[in-house]
């Protein structure tokens, strides 16, 4: 159900996904086209997938075949395909898996090796993926489905927690990264597509410089 509703002369659409007794729909993403995607919870706190096209048909769907498993779409690209994060286990709570979903809906789970918390911050139109893992380790997925992890060098020998905001169509990559063991105060850095880490603040003497994915 779609309703136009003018707003000091702008026209807004809005919308409801999932059934009727889904508690709210979130979109989280839209791409050139004007398809959006996002998610519903149902009655148990539980989110789905969605998918809205320009014309403003909904598909449904999940991830994970895990009952009581959310699926949370992120990002979607210009050809519809999206990324997003499920789980794989019946707690919902021990493993966090990113996926991706084609533009013919078929979904791919995957995960950087070694990794127990996977985070998608966006998809570029290529199709590949820029995420966290871990918590602290960055990672960027190609279009044939190649990860490669990467962390942000801290100040001197530190190790840094490093967090990705968003990937940009050139396959440069933006986020924020913190010393783990000395100010603890964050820094942005871009990560070019050749893998060269620049770090910056935008201000030295603020008490934070963090990227944000809005």
């Amino acid at each position: 159900m779609a309703a136009t509703i003018p707003v000091s002369a702008q026209y807004y659409t809005v919308f409801n996904a999932g059934p009727a007794q889904a508690q709210k729909a979130c979109a989280t993403s839209m791409n050139d086209t004007g398809a959006v995607t996002g998610y519903y919870l149902d009655g148990y706190n539980i989110g789905h997938g969605f998918f809205r096209d320009a014309q403003g048909n909904i598909t449904l769907f999940d991830a994970s075949s895990v009952a009581f498993v959310s699926t949370l779409p992120k990002s979607i690209n210009a050809s519809g395909v999206i990324a997003g994060n499920t789980a794989t286990q019946p707690d919902g709570t021990s493993t966090l898996n990113g996926f991706i979903r084609d533009a013919q809906g078929n979904i791919t789970i995957f995960d950087p090796a070694g990794s127990i918390s996977t985070r998608v911050a966006g998809i570029n139109a290529s199709g590949t993926i820029a995420g966290l893992f871990n918590n602290t380790q960055g990672f960027v997925r190609d279009a044939q489905g190649n990860i490669t992890p990467f962390q942000v060098p801290g100040t001197g020998d530190e190790t840094s927690i490093t967090e990705v905001a968003g990937i940009n169509d050139s396959g440069a990559i933006a986020g924020s990264a913190v010393d783990l063991f000395d100010s603890g105060i964050p820094f942005g850095f871009i990560r070019d597509p050749q893998g060269n880490l620049t770090r910056f603040a935008v201000n030295p003497a603020a008490a934070q410089n963090r990227i944000y994915r809005y």
